[in-house]
């Protein structure tokens, strides 16, 4: 009997057994499974890591085209088209911010005389559910009140850095400095737009950015 019951748990590899799951088979396009049928994909930074069998969480981090605890919601905010205030020498543009990299970040002028901004237009309306952006450790301070906005805009108004009206704000932080330089953050009321702005609230200061990702409401 032990017999038949141990080869039968090696034919099933998406079957849970107590504590432990036999490891499921990659999927057509090389990824690894998880799930209790082995029916969904992990989607890890790195592609060689085994996500944990039941949440699919990574412990490398979700891959930059996925966001969530299990890596298994769509990242809209990847290689969408961005703007900021303002480059410094030699520049660190906008787009270092959702680029394949976390090792790259946007970082604006920190000689301005407004608070500085960045902004990512996304080709579909979409309701913003979370967002979630890694800053670096000695930039935090510049973070107290930061706010971020909704705003719905076209391409052109977008590439023209036009100035933008009638944004829902999704988030705006308190006095505190933020201990962590990764930073998630939920909407209120999931706005709906095309275009979301992360704007700090003190001029003459640097916005450095080296990841941002964007959860879709549902």
């Amino acid at each position: 009997m032990l017999i038949l019951i141990f080869a039968s748990v090696l034919l099933d590899p998406g079957r849970v057994d107590g504590s432990s799951i036999i490891k499921c088979e990659t999927s057509g396009l090389g990824r690894l499974r998880y799930g209790d049928k082995c029916q969904y994909e992990c989607h890890c930074v790195n592609r060689s890591e085994q996500c944990d069998i039941i949440t699919g969480a990574c412990s490398s981090g979700c891959d930059f085209n996925w966001v969530g605890p299990g890596c298994q919601f769509k990242n809209i905010a990847f290689r969408q088209n961005t703007r900021h205030l303002s480059n410094i020498k030699p520049a660190l543009y906008s787009e270092l911010a959702n680029d394949d990299s976390l090792s790259t970040c946007s970082r604006t002028s920190d000689k301005n005389s407004v608070a500085p901004w960045w902004n990512i237009w996304i080709p579909e309306y979409a309701a913003v559910r979370k967002i979630e952006f890694l800053t670096t450790a000695n930039i935090t301070k510049d973070f107290s009140y930061f706010e971020v906005i909704v705003f719905n805009t076209t391409n052109e108004s977008f590439r023209k850095k036009e100035n933008l009206t009638g944004g829902v704000v999704c988030y705006k932080h308190n006095h505190s400095i933020p201990k962590e330089k990764h930073i998630l953050i939920t909407c209120n009321g999931y706005p709906v737009g095309n275009l979301v702005q992360l704007q700090l609230a003190t001029s003459n200061v640097q916005l450095v950015l080296c990841d941002v990702r964007i959860y879709e409401g549902k």
